[in-house]
């Protein structure tokens, strides 16, 4: 069999979501993408455990099967794994021809045996370097026949996730898609994804795309059996650079910048109340560093905060609020501070703050954990200078907190 080029395929299966608009609809209408920044769960480690995805398993296989998906947790070390097929007429190869982690898409090879392509009415195990992997969810059912349909796709959708693009395409079956986005300036890049089964799968761009570009798209698609599909064209724009800066940091308040009792009635404002202290009142601030207003719902960006209790703050589902500026959710504008308060406690060392948007790291601080540690951390050296805030030199110190000033504080220690 004729190999053909892969960069870009994945596998997705069938579900039905509208259709695409220009520009692209808003993130908050789409699904948190698969495969953001590193996850905080670590897999354990040990022999790696195996699943068919595609053809999924108690449905029947076409004789004529062309695609296998397969994945494996934790992720195999080493190179490609080999795979096989394994029925009463013999063993089938399924060449690895493209990995993302431990999920695998194998193209199946011509058959050897007395069959042309895969027996009908037979059971496949699946084998990995060399081991029969005896169970129902590792085993391929073919059916009577083989398959010559091409699949339907009933929807495709654009959408920005941070400062990129992402697509969603939906079939009447599950499906093998490449493609590539281009412009009228010669850019040429492809879209990849892992090669997921299920209701939905996503295709990124390989390389960062210039901001506020108009692109083309172009996806070429085939089902399980070889058949192609539709091809598809779009045209989209991409969504503006963002720069979004951590400012300064309240690890541990001292004061109620919650407004549980008096202050300015706006919490995390200028003007602290005069109620009980929590861990309720500690904040963290940014500043949008760029040219132009940003959407959070749309910028889906992200606050991370990762000490011994790890947690995601998404911008748009923070517990609290305040822009220094006037601005709101839907207009951050350029050079305006934000204030919120972040999910759960923030350590007083050990601490690392992490700005994301989609793939890519805006911003990274560290307090008291470690080498690369910007500030020592700890208790407040001076109960008016509660805040960690970068200094008009670039430094971290202990600060007079300025929630909702973009501009560097300068009373610090």
């Amino acid at each position: 069999m004729n190999r053909r080029s892969l960069s870009g395929f994945l596998v997705l299966a069938t579900s039905c979501f509208g259709l695409p608009e220009a520009p692209p609809p808003s993130v908050s209408e789409v699904p948190p993408p698969v495969e953001v920044p590193p996850p905080l769960d670590v897999v354990p480690a040990g022999p790696p455990q195996w699943w068919v995805r595609a053809p999924a398993p108690g449905r029947t296989a076409p004789t004529n099967l062309r695609w296998l998906y397969a994945e494996a947790q934790p992720t195999p070390i080493g190179d490609p794994v080999a795979l096989r097929l394994i029925g009463e007429g013999g063993a089938i190869e399924a060449e690895v021809v493209r990995r993302e982690g431990g999920q695998v898409l194998a193209e199946v090879q011509s058959a050897t045996g007395p069959c042309r392509g895969l027996c009908p009415h037979t059971t496949y195990q699946l084998s990995s370097e060399g081991k029969v992997l005896d169970l129902p969810e590792l085993m391929v059912a073919t059916g009577t026949v083989a398959d010559r349909v091409a699949p339907t796709l009933t929807s495709t959708s654009v959408f920005w996730v941070g400062d990129g693009i992402e697509l969603d395409v939906f079939a009447s079956e599950a499906i093998v898609v490449r493609g590539d986005v281009r412009d009228r300036h010669g850019l040429n890049v492809a879209l990849i994804s892992a090669p997921l089964a299920g209701a939905q799968v996503r295709l990124r761009p390989e390389t960062e795309l210039p901001p506020r570009a108009e692109v083309s798209i172009t996806l070429f698609t085939e089902d399980l059996a070889g058949n192609l599909g539709p091809t598809i064209q779009l045209t989209t724009r991409t969504p503006p650079r963002l720069q979004v800066q951590i400012q300064e940091v309240v690890p541990t308040a001292l004061r109620d910048w919650g407004d549980t009792a008096g202050g300015g009635g706006v919490p995390f404002d200028p003007w602290p109340g005069v109620g009980t202290v929590s861990s309720a009142d500690e904040w963290v601030e940014l500043v949008n560093r760029g040219t132009e207003a940003i959407d959070i719902d749309q910028a889906r960006i992200e606050l991370w905060a990762l000490d011994g209790s790890p947690t995601v703050t998404p911008l748009a589902g923070a517990l609290a609020t305040y822009f220094g500026a006037g601005g709101s959710r839907r207009a951050w504008w350029p050079g305006e501070a934000l204030v919120l308060r972040a999910r759960g406690d923030l350590s007083q060392r050990g601490l690392t703050l992490e700005l994301w948007a989609g793939r890519r790291r805006l911003d990274r601080v560290q307090i008291g954990s470690g080498e690369l540690e910007q500030h020592a951390g700890g208790s407040p050296i001076d109960p008016q200078r509660e805040s960690v805030a970068r200094t008009r030199s670039g430094a971290w110190a202990w600060c007079a907190p300025t929630p909702g000033d973009p501009v560097p504080n300068g009373d610090c220690l």
